[in-house]
């Protein structure tokens, strides 16, 4: 189920839309559904993880001619998340504690792709900014030119800071999923 995710902080033109598309685990142990984790997990960049937030921004404005040139107008970012978390259904012959150690493992999870998704929020805003401010172009294929450079580099920054992010919290294990 899709998610707007709206907030009165959030600039007019910017929206964001989470879809969660869960993957079923099985087991009795929390050694075996991480282990279920790590082969049905989503698979990204050749390998297999827990949880993975995958995410794009859609980007539109109009043309305006001013005596100093073409300028952007009614600039919209929306940021397309998918989010893909495990779910386990508890079995009767689950070991003692299996529920609340399941829990805190996908508490964990949770808060490490909601720094991601927190990041890709952070670009789609970025992208609307610059998009604004861009200076006026003398001809419109100019700033067609312009705004896509820009949308490409703030992209680019921002999977540059996932990558940080990771790095910074070993994908997730020092905010307890390891």
């Amino acid at each position: 189920m899709d998610k707007v995710i709206a907030s009165a902080a959030d600039p007019p033109g910017f929206s964001m839309v989470i879809t969660d598309e869960p993957y079923e685990v099985v087991g009795a142990t929390l050694h075996r559904l991480r282990e279920v984790t790590t082969l049905l997990g989503p698979l990204r960049d050749g390998r297999r993880h827990a949880a993975y937030t995958a995410w794009e921004l859609r980007w539109s404005y109009a043309h305006r001619v001013s005596p100093d040139g073409w300028q952007t107008t009614a600039v919209r970012v929306a940021v397309l998340v998918t989010r893909s978390l495990p779910r386990w259904s508890p079995v009767p012959s689950a070991e003692p504690g299996l529920l609340e150690a399941w829990a805190r493992y996908l508490g964990a999870l949770t808060l490490h792709e909601q720094g991601h998704v927190a990041l890709a929020a952070e670009a789609g805003r970025a992208v609307l900014a610059a998009l604004r401010a861009l200076p006026p172009c003398a001809a419109r294929d100019d700033l067609d030119a312009l705004a896509r450079e820009t949308v490409h580099r703030l992209s680019e920054r921002a999977r540059e800071e996932e990558r940080a992010y990771d790095a910074l919290t070993d994908h997730g294990a020092t905010q307890g999923c390891e």
